[in-house]
């Protein structure tokens, strides 16, 4: 006996308690901490919490921790801490028993030594009673499995119902790993404490052969596991009591050999360390998806150490943004056209909603959102809300389309850009009156009205014969010497035409406004059918700079009556090596060429091709095309 407690006392470092002349082995060490790290919680991202456990080899916890004391390695970067909490939460406690004969052993007084751990637990849970918090379940050869039980008074009733069938006892430790099993479910929540109490009999050898692997997850998960061996004094001396005690070692528990007479341990000395955590929580600085590493260093005037490193997962993306319902057009009227009475007012601005999503799940703050219009800055927000922008409308002056997109930026540093959106702000020209004439050219009228007036002044005046103008006396010219003829030569091919009149060299240096040419029809659009309406279908002559295409007379030069054309629909430009660009003006059944929709930047028309403006289709044909489209024939299989 003494040689078996001198190997288990070098194996645990002497730490030995002895009760009753019998061994409680506590695995521990004076002066040595270890601390323990919950995997972290990213509901809250970028907002990290997880649970720390710092013990000495006793299994005392290490209380009066500050933040100060703790700083947090996320993939290698120190972090300070935003927040530290002491919890007292309750435990994970599961009871095992695996009877055998040497439970029914009876002593003087005639109690067995099962009745003595009846006795033992039945005190420790009536003095807990009604108590919530601890997490309690009883596993048992021969019985059904009781689990997750909150109070002590329902695992007692469960306790005291357990007869153990000694005869029909397994053998084997199954019930050990079964009982591990329960108190690593990873279900529940990691801040609990976790601990199996396994009150046993002797086993076999043989029977001990997955004992190591099973400790080892559990000390993996926290679990510490707490031995009550029951058997006569002469049967500690063997290689299996020694295996049971290294095993609670092992996992920071305790383990007790119980012959009939010894004491039973208060399971509220095991229960009570294992009741205290601390929770801390840190701003993380993850920006990219993947399996990262997380450990916190504990410094304080006593310890100084690093936690295992615990690797999770996390997926991180940019935010997601969009315009909610942009219109599809602005109208605007000209600032010339508000100065009149009774005009409304004129719309400085024009506000726009974004709708801002997280992908992977994790809202968190912005720092920014930017309105760009035509790549350049219309709006910025630095501070909530960030959701809507007011657009300034005060530069434009003519219609035009423009092309809008925001911009997002979290606190993360990880930005994100929506799809350009067009828009049209069509600004309306006020209407040429003759009101507005004359406030315009004031200034031109009044000079024409002095002019009109002093000429009447000196008609009126000549007419009263108060002015007599005088002849005008053309001065004689000098006479010249007479020349000597010249030789004139005329060209044969001009001789029968008469000779130009050449003017004075003062007229020529006028320049007199020219009319322009008359524009000629390069280009025609032939209907492929008869008209709506059921008229012949005419040609549209395309001679225009800018043609635009639509239901709206207003809009459109061609007015196409179709109801899938749009009042806008599409614009067609004349360029200047003499080709056509057709691009299409935001309508819903779209602009199509040789039955394809055109892209977003249009495309250019070649002589042949098939344009269709919702279902009005034409043909496009050029009256000296250069280049004629060659027809592809596509073999199709089968």
């Amino acid at each position: 006996m003494k040689l078996l407690l001198r190997r288990l006392a070098l194996l645990f470092g002497g730490g030995v308690l002895l009760f009753g002349g019998m061994g409680v082995f506590n695995a521990s060490a004076q002066g040595s901490y270890q601390a323990s790290l919950s995997p972290p919680t990213t509901e809250s991202f970028p907002s990290l919490t997880a649970y720390l456990d710092v013990r000495d080899l006793q299994g005392n916890f290490f209380s009066g921790l500050s933040t100060a004391d703790l700083t947090v390695l996320e993939d290698g970067q120190s972090l300070p801490l935003a927040e530290l909490k002491h919890l007292h939460p309750g435990t994970l406690f599961v009871v095992a028993v695996n009877p055998g004969p040497a439970m029914m052993v009876r002593d003087a007084r005639g109690l067995l030594r099962y009745d003595y751990l009846i006795q033992a637990l039945q005190t420790w849970a009536e003095r807990r009673g009604g108590e919530i918090g601890d997490d309690l379940s009883l596993l048992g050869v021969g019985h059904p499995e009781i689990t997750h039980l909150a109070t002590a008074n329902l695992w007692l009733a469960a306790f005291l119902d357990y007869q153990p069938k000694v005869s029909g006892a397994a053998s084997d430790l199954a019930i050990l790993e079964r009982a591990l099993e329960v108190a690593t479910d990873p279900a529940l929540q990691p801040v609990v404490g976790r601990a199996v109490l396994f009150i046993t009999t002797l086993p076999k050898q043989e029977h001990l052969a997955g004992l190591t692997d099973w400790v080892s997850r559990a000390h993996q998960q926290g679990v510490r596991l707490f031995v009550w061996l029951v058997a006569s004094p002469g049967q500690l001396n063997t290689p299996s009591a020694a295996q049971l005690a290294e095993a609670a070692g092992q996992t920071g528990g305790a383990f007790f050999a119980f012959s009939g007479v010894e004491p039973l341990p208060d399971p509220e000395n095991y229960l009570q360390p294992l009741r205290n955590t601390y929770l801390l929580t840190y701003t993380s600085h993850i920006t990219t998806s993947g399996v990262h590493r997380l450990a916190v260093r504990v410094q304080t005037k006593t310890i100084d150490l690093v936690s295992p490193v615990i690797e999770f997962t996390l997926n991180v993306s940019p935010p997601n943004v969009a315009f909610v319902s942009p219109p599809p057009e602005i109208q605007r009227p000209h600032p010339a056209a508000v100065s009149t009475p009774g005009a409304e007012p004129l719309p400085q601005t024009y506000k726009l909603e974004i709708l801002i999503e997280f992908p992977d799940g994790y809202p968190r703050p912005l720092q920014r959102t930017t309105l760009f219009v035509d790549g350049k800055i219309a709006d910025e927000n630095l501070a909530p809300p960030f959701e809507y922008f007011s657009w300034n409308l005060q530069p434009y002056m003519t219609s035009g389309k423009h092309m809008l997109k925001a911009e997002v930026l979290d606190t993360l540093g990880l930005s994100r850009a929506s799809v350009e959106v067009p828009l049209m702000v069509r600004v309306e020209m006020p209407r040429q009156t003759a009101a507005t004439m004359v406030s315009r050219n004031r200034s031109w009228l009044i000079v024409l009205i002095l002019l009109l007036a002093g000429v009447g002044l000196l008609v009126g005046m000549i007419v009263a014969g108060k002015i007599s103008p005088r002849p005008l006396r053309l001065a004689r010219r000098p006479r010249r010497k007479p020349r000597s003829p010249r030789l004139l030569v005329v060209s044969p091919s001009l001789s029968n035409e008469p000779a130009a009149q050449h003017p004075s060299r003062w007229l020529e240096r006028l320049h007199w406004p020219r009319r322009p040419p008359s524009q000629s029809i390069v280009a025609i659009f032939t209907p492929l059918q008869e008209s709506v309406s059921g008229n012949l279908a005419i040609p549209l002559p395309l001679s225009e700079e800018e043609i635009t295409f639509g239901r709206d007379p207003a809009q459109a030069v061609h007015i196409l009556h179709d109801p899938s054309v749009e009042l806008l629909h599409a614009r067609l430009h004349r360029l200047e090596d003499g080709n056509f660009f057709l691009t299409d003006a935001g309508s819903v059944a779209g602009t199509w060429v040789n039955y394809s929709p055109i892209p977003q930047q249009g495309c250019r028309l070649e002589h042949g091709d098939l344009v269709h403006f919702g279902r009005e289709g034409f043909r496009f044909t050029l009256r000296a095309p250069q280049h004629v489209r060659q027809p592809r024939i596509i073999q199709q299989e089968g």
